[in-house]
This record gives C-alpha cells, structure tokens and sequence, in this order.
C-alpha cells in the first residue's frame, strides 16, 4: 500500500477559524486604507504578507489538511509548517503592530507600546529565548507522547496548533519582523540564529525517515490504517514534506534577514558619506 493509496478526499470546514482569520484580514484591509486616505504610505509587500498569512492559516485549518492531519501525517507535517513557520513569518513581515499604531488612538498606542515592553514580553521575545522553547516544542513533539495524546484529544491538539503559532511570532518577531521589537539584534546575530534554528526540520526528518515503528504508535498506526494509508509510508512522505519545505523557508527567512543587514549597512555607509566629520568644516 503506497502513501497515495486510498486517498482521503474529504474536506473539513472550521466555521470559528475562518471568522477570525476574515475578520483579522479584514481589519489589516481597512487600516491600510486609513492611512492611504491619510496620505501616507504602506508597502504593498506587507499588505501581501498578511494575504500569505491568511491563506496559509486557511489551508491549516480547513480543507484536505484539516481532515486528514490525525489520520495521515504528511497531513499533519503540512500543517505543522504551515502553524509553526508559513503564518508566523508571513504575520511579521505584514508589520501588523506597527499599522496598529499608525490608525490608533493615542490612549491606545499608550497601552501597545507598554505593553510591548514589560519583562515577560521581553524574556519571551528574546530569539535566545523563543529559540530554545521552539526546539523544544518540536522535540517535545516528536519525542515524547505528546503527538499520540494530541491526535486522541482535541484539546491538546487545539493547543498544541495555539502554540506553535504563537512560539513562530515570538521566535521571527525580533529576527525578520517589521515592528518594533522588544529586544534589538544586531543583523549578524539574526542571521546566525536563523541558521541555527531553523535546519532543525531537516534533522527531525532524517530520525523519522526511519523511526521503526511509527511515531505515535499504536495511535497513529491504528487511525492511518482506518484510513486506508500505510503508516510507514505516510511517515516518510511527512518526513520529506518537513524536510524540504523547513528548508525552503528557512533559506526565505535567512534571506530576508541578510537583506535587512544589507539595507542597513547601505543606510549607514550612505549617512557617513553625508554627514560631514568634525573637524572638517568651519
């Protein structure tokens, strides 16, 4: 039995998720047109970044993904990067915080910018910080019980999908985010960090290659054969799908990380040529 044998069509349908995903993206539509009527500018690749972001939160939540991801987990390493790396990267990069502040109130940027700087925000955000909890979820995950309990229990499952998501804003915020971020890091440690963390995926998909039995077992093996599909087979495809997809946005990120330095040593080296030195003038 091949990983595409009786392949489950069904789709599901998350009527909660989808209203708070419209509702999100619909907010972000109308505060760039605030500041369009404004006069002011919002960059078109930010207002793309939240549509990647709404979309990928839509394929993790509903569809194919969504009914399948307890049963099949190339379903489940689908939604997982979709969770844990395609929406919080593509919600940083939309700058939602700093288009709050933009079209908010006064009182309530006030409570924004002090809420952003209380010491757990801090401690949470800091990317030494958010990198460790993040490998440690993915361990966690993988290596211990916790993918059997959250494919017999919604509530972990729920929960676990809360915090990968939650953990990837934390983890991106400070390192490729647009908004003002707790902690400042200089852009080779950004780099460095990004490098570090994220080939984690690939490691993790060379145990699973060939973890015998399946992970999750006797659960998973008992609700992929209900299924029609071969858990061995269903595992290694998962396997390639963390692997090359992980990778993939993880040569995104660095990149627009290196970018990001880029501009800013050309912003540097540009303000030295201007800017005369003292001494020189007079």
């Amino acid at each position: 039995m091949g990983p595409l044998a009786a392949v489950d069509l069904s789709l599901a349908v998350d009527p909660v998720a989808l209203v708070v995903i419209a509702l999100g993206l619909l907010w972000y539509a109308r505060a760039v047109r605030r500041v369009a009527r404004a006069g002011g500018h919002w960059p078109a690749s930010r207002s793309i970044a939240a549509v990647i972001a709404a979309i990928a939160a839509i394929l993790a939540s509903n569809g194919w993904v969504a009914a399948n991801d307890l049963s099949r987990f190339s379903a489940h390493a689908t939604q997982h990067l979709l969770l844990a790396l395609v929406v919080p990267l593509s919600i940083v990069l939309a700058a939602p915080l700093s288009l709050g502040l933009r079209t908010s109130t006064p009182p309530a940027r006030a409570v924004v910018r002090r809420w952003s700087t209380v010491r757990p925000v801090q401690a949470l955000a800091h990317p030494v910080v958010a990198g460790a909890i993040f490998t440690a979820t993915v361990v966690a995950m993988y290596a211990t019980p916790l993918f059997a309990w959250s494919l017999t229990t919604p509530s972990v499952h729920l929960l676990v999908h809360a915090h990968l998501v939650l953990i990837g804003l934390l983890f991106f915020w400070p390192l490729v985010g647009f908004d003002p971020a707790p902690v400042r890091v200089p852009h080779p440690a950004r780099v460095a960090l990004l490098i570090m963390i994220l080939p984690l995926h690939a490691l993790l998909a060379v145990a699973l290659m060939s973890a015998d039995p399946p992970l999750g077992s006797p659960v998973s093996v008992r609700l992929a054969l209900a299924a029609g599909a071969d858990p061995v087979a269903e595992q290694r495809l998962g396997a390639g799908i963390l692997w090359a997809g992980g990778d993939l946005i993880a040569l995104i990120a660095v990149a627009i990380a290196c970018y990001r330095w880029w501009r800013a040593d050309t912003a540097f080296t540009r303000a030295g040529t201007t800017v005369p030195m003292v001494g020189t003038t007079g």
